[in-house]
């Protein structure tokens, strides 16, 4: 029994991510829009789903590994949640969108210059820096959904009391 309840838990957590993060990107894109509200929201619509499955595709090749080796460390709090999403979140796109690759001659983002002449630019580094930086944000946002989630379920099964008034440090 204590094993089906350790994988609804840690199902609903992997669903929860995703849900988090994607719910959050396509909210963030939705309102920072220039056309927003006018935005139709069928866009939204569309984003959303793309998202949840991009985001679920990192929790179940990342998370789901980066879990059960925390689980096995008993390294499960919710600030090593919050930390492992950031990771799972950023890392991919800092490492196959790396600047030290090899780059193009030239690239621009709206009238910006992210590399010229083969040389990625200052604005290109502010560029690369702050996606990654937001990609992780999303990452811990739906790293501590999991966590909550995780947490929750184990209060409830387990009849642990008032989950707010033991929630661990």
């Amino acid at each position: 029994m204590r094993l089906i309840v350790e994988l609804l838990r840690a199902a609903a957590a992997l669903l929860v991510a995703p849900a988090v993060a994607a719910t959050l990107f396509a909210g963030f894109e939705w309102i920072s829009n220039p056309g927003w509200p006018g935005i139709d929201p069928g866009d939204v619509t569309f984003l959303w789903p793309v998202a949840f499955i991009v985001a679920l595709a990192h929790a179940v090749m990342l998370g789901l590994p980066a879990y059960l080796l925390l689980r096995w460390m008993r390294l499960t709090r919710w600030w090593v949640s919050l930390a492992g999403g950031f990771a799972i979140g950023a890392l991919p796109y800092a490492i196959y969108f790396s600047p030290l690759r090899e780059i193009s001659s030239h690239s621009e983002v709206g009238r910006y210059v992210l590399v010229d002449n083969g040389v990625t630019t200052l604005v290109g580094w502010i560029y690369y820096g702050a996606t990654a930086g937001a990609l992780g944000l999303l990452g811990a946002a739906g790293g501590l959904g999991a966590w909550l989630t995780w947490y929750w379920m184990g209060r409830v099964f387990t009849g642990g009391g008032s989950a707010a008034r033991d929630l661990p440090s």
